[in-house]
């Protein structure tokens, strides 16, 4: 009895194991974005990035895959980080970054989020994003893409930053 138990316990966590599942490739993207001095800690602010240029088809072309052959491409790493000097961004409570079509503004899926900027300690200069799961793949089926950067501040912008968005698109089979 004792072991049919134990194998009640054990069988769930075998049966849950699935392998790794590999990328098909990483698609490595930078934007670079302005915040100005003084933006108020009452709205949100959204920072769009239009017409960048999407990179699948170089990628699909390097990597040698065939395009029926992904499935979904889905937000990776991202970090926003100060572009010239080390900035302390203490000042933004949230993120959330979005990806936009270039043709139609209402289609559009959040890539990475940060609910709350815990970042007292970090004195680097870069914002750290948490991935949101959304599939983004039939929106990179146009040539180009928006990106939307939507801030939340916990008080004014002291100063002006110039700030470059890092994140990167996994394609998965």
């Amino acid at each position: 009895m004792c072991k049919f138990i134990l194998l009640l316990f054990i069988l769930p966590i075998l049966i849950s194991c699935k392998p790794e599942v590999e990328p098909l490739f990483t698609m490595n993207l930078e934007v670079d974005f302005d915040i100005p001095a003084g933006l108020s800690n009452i709205l949100t602010h959204t920072f769009v990035i239009r017409d960048i240029k999407n990179p699948k088809g170089a990628y699909l072309k390097t990597f040698g895959v065939e395009e029926q052959k992904i499935s979904s491409i889905q937000a990776g790493r991202g970090e926003i980080t100060s572009l010239f000097s080390t900035t302390d961004y203490d000042f933004v409570n949230k993120v959330s970054v979005w990806i936009v079509s270039s043709k139609d503004p209402d289609i559009r899926r959040e890539m990475y989020y940060l609910d709350f900027n815990n970042n007292n300690s970090n004195k680097e200069g870069t914002l750290k994003l948490l991935s949101a799961v959304s599939n983004v793949k039939d929106l990179l089926d146009e040539e180009t893409f928006d990106i939307e950067v939507k801030l939340e501040f916990r008080s004014f912008s002291p100063r002006f930053f110039e700030n470059r968005l890092i994140f990167s698109l996994i394609a998965l089979e």
